[in-house]
């Protein structure tokens, strides 16, 4: 609610009538933010809701999972002693990935994509050369083994449904599909966050069926920071799948 009219209920409204109506203000506004956005082709996501500038200039660009985090080193070696791949990195966020392939001049043919218009602009105004298209990982607009590799960083944990994006990933890719989990994969935890969003743990031996289900074989690596983060952040663990030549 904009300060005048918060002011004007204030004023209006007895103290209980005004707490009681809080609760319901906000949800018809999320309501109408949605329903407008919607009819203006805009996504209406949680990260719609956060601060352009925080995401183009602060989000994920610190010592916990900045471009050096290890898991983003771990990849760039990777692609650096396979070179010239296609890489779809999905959801692409606001491009720190990119950012660490340009500046260590990694040799891979880049792709970005996200479906929350906050993180298009973001990264359009931070990298104008960057490949970068709007998509759903559920439903990835692209045919199939469009892609060498595709990397699913930080995003199964925030779904409240994964296997779709697992699928997609599969489909799109030719050779590998690298997943990069930020909760160790020990057994199932649900959390939602609000508007549409999760913060989840997966249960490893779940996930680790339904890429069998699908023909991939998988390694499993837990990569250590190497230095102090906050309580609380666990070491990312990358699950590297391989899709069976039959798909390729």
């Amino acid at each position: 609610m904009n300060s005048p009219y918060r002011q004007l209920a204030r004023q209006l409204l007895p103290t209980p009538l005004y707490q009681r109506a809080q609760p319901l203000y906000r949800s018809f506004r999320q309501v109408w933010t949605a329903v407008t956005r919607r009819l203006k082709g805009q996504s209406n996501t949680w990260w719609d809701a956060r601060d352009p500038e925080y995401l183009r200039d602060r989000f994920l660009r610190d010592p916990v999972d900045g471009i050096d985090h290890p898991s983003r080193r771990w990849l760039r070696a990777w692609l650096t002693a396979h070179p010239g791949l296609r890489l779809l990195d999905i959801p692409c966020g606001p491009g720190v990935e990119y950012e660490g392939f340009q500046r260590d001049q990694v040799p891979v043919h880049y792709l970005g994509m996200d479906a929350t218009d906050t993180m298009l602009t973001t990264c359009w105004q931070k990298f104008p050369d960057m490949d970068i298209r709007k998509g759903d990982i559920t439903r990835i607009p692209l045919p199939d083994r469009a892609v060498d590799v595709v990397l699913c960083r930080h995003i199964l944990e925030h779904l409240d449904d994964y296997r779709p994006a697992v699928r997609e990933a599969v489909r799109v890719a030719r050779q590998k599909v690298f997943v990069v989990l930020f909760r160790v994969p020990t057994h199932e935890e649900r959390r939602a966050i609000g508007q549409g969003a999760w913060d989840n743990r997966i249960n490893g031996s779940e996930l680790a069926a339904l890429l069998e289900s699908l023909g991939c074989s998988f390694t499993t690596t837990q990569l250590p920071y190497g230095y102090d983060v906050p309580e609380g952040i666990e070491e990312n663990v990358i699950i590297e799948v391989t899709i069976p030549e039959t798909k390729a």
